[in-house]
C-alpha cells in the first residue's frame, strides 16, 4: 500500500502539473505529463529536491515536444506555488484536528538574527523577479520565463476553478506523501501507538525531507522519525526501518522514472535524426 501510495502521488502530481500546462496554453497529453513527472521525479532525488529537478524536467519535456521552455518552466513554478499553497491547507488542518498534549514541551527560542536577514534577502528577490517579470518584454530570452510566470499568474487567478483543482490535488499529494512512511511504520511496528496522537509528525518528517540538503532524503528522514516518533514510544530501530522502507519506495519509483527518461530521449533523439534526414 505505501508503494501504491507514493505512485498515486505521483499520478496526481502529474495532473496537477497538466493543469498548469493548460494554463499557459500547452495541451499535452496525460501519458507524455505522467512520464516527465516521473522522469523528474528521478532528477529530484538526484539533484537534491525539486528546484534543480523541475528545471531538468522543464528542459527535457520542451526538448522531446518542441515547447517554449519559458512557458513549460513557468507551468513547472506555478505548479510549486499551487503545490505549497495544498501543503500549507494540509499543515493547518492537521494541526486543528491533533491534540495539543501530544505536542512534547520545547524551550521556545527567538530565531538567530541572520535567519531573519535570509528570509528578508528572500522576500527582496522575489520582488526583483516580479518587477523584471513586468518589465520585460516577450522577445528577451532572459527574461521571457519571468514574463511567463507573470502572465500564468494572472491567468491562474481568473481561473478560479483551475486554481482550486490545483490546490486540492496539492492537499491530496501531501496526505499521500504522508501516508507512506505511516504505512510502512504500520507494517512493522510491534508497538501498541496512538495513531491519531502522532498523525501530525508524518507530514513533518515528510516536509524536512524534502529539504535540498540530502540524496533523496537520506539520513534526514531517519534522524527525524528517530527524534520525532520516539517522542511516542516508537523505538529507534523501528523508526529506522520505516524510514528505510519508505526510502525504497522513493528509489524504486525513481528507477522507473529513469527508465522512462532513458526511453524518451532516445525517442526524441530517433525523431531529431528523421527529421534531419529528410
Amino acid at each position: 500500500m505505501a508503494f501504491v501510495a507514493f505512485g498515486a502521488a505521483c499520478a496526481l502530481g502529474a495532473i496537477r502539473w497538466r493543469l498548469m500546462l493548460r494554463i499557459k496554453g500547452l495541451s499535452t497529453g496525460y501519458p507524455p505529463c505522467l512520464r516527465a513527472t516521473l522522469a523528474g521525479h528521478f532528477c529530484n532525488t538526484l539533484l537534491f529536491g525539486p528546484a534543480g529537478g523541475d528545471l531538468v524536467k522543464s528542459f527535457l519535456f520542451g526538448r522531446w515536444h518542441r515547447l517554449p521552455l519559458a512557458d513549460i518552466l513557468a507551468a513547472s513554478w506555478l505548479d510549486r506555488l499551487v503545490a505549497g499553497i495544498g501543503s500549507l491547507i494540509f499543515a493547518v488542518g492537521v494541526l486543528i484536528l491533533m491534540d495539543p498534549g501530544s505536542l512534547p514541551r520545547l524551550a521556545w527560542k527567538s530565531p538567530p538574527s541572520h535567519v531573519s536577514i535570509f528570509v528578508g534577502m528572500g522576500m527582496v528577490l522575489v520582488i526583483l523577479a516580479f518587477w523584471a517579470g513586468r518589465s520585460a518584454q516577450r522577445k528577451s530570452s532572459l527574461l521571457h520565463p519571468l514574463y511567463s510566470l507573470q502572465t500564468g499568474l494572472k491567468q491562474l487567478c481568473l481561473s478560479p476553478g483551475v486554481a482550486g483543482g490545483g490546490v486540492a490535488l496539492g492537499v491530496l499529494v501531501q496526505v499521500l506523501l504522508s501516508a507512506v512512511l505511516m504505512l510502512n511504520l504500520r507494517a512493522i511496528t510491534e508497538t501498541d501507538l496512538e495513531w491519531i496522537k502522532l498523525f501530525w509528525t508524518f507530514p513533518v518528517i515528510s516536509l524536512l525531507t524534502a529539504l535540498p540538503i540530502s540524496v533523496a532524503g537520506l539520513g534526514v528522514r531517519e534522524s527525524s522519525a528517530v527524534l520525532l516518533l520516539g517522542w511516542f514510544g516508537v523505538p529507534a530501530a523501528e523508526a529506522i526501518a520505516a524510514s528505510l522502507l519508505t526510502l525504497v519506495c522513493n528509489l524504486s519509483w525513481a528507477a522507473w522514472g529513469a527508465g522512462l527518461l532513458l526511453g524518451e530521449e532516445r525517442r526524441a533523439s530517433a525523431d531529431f535524426s528523421n527529421k534531419s534526414l529528410e
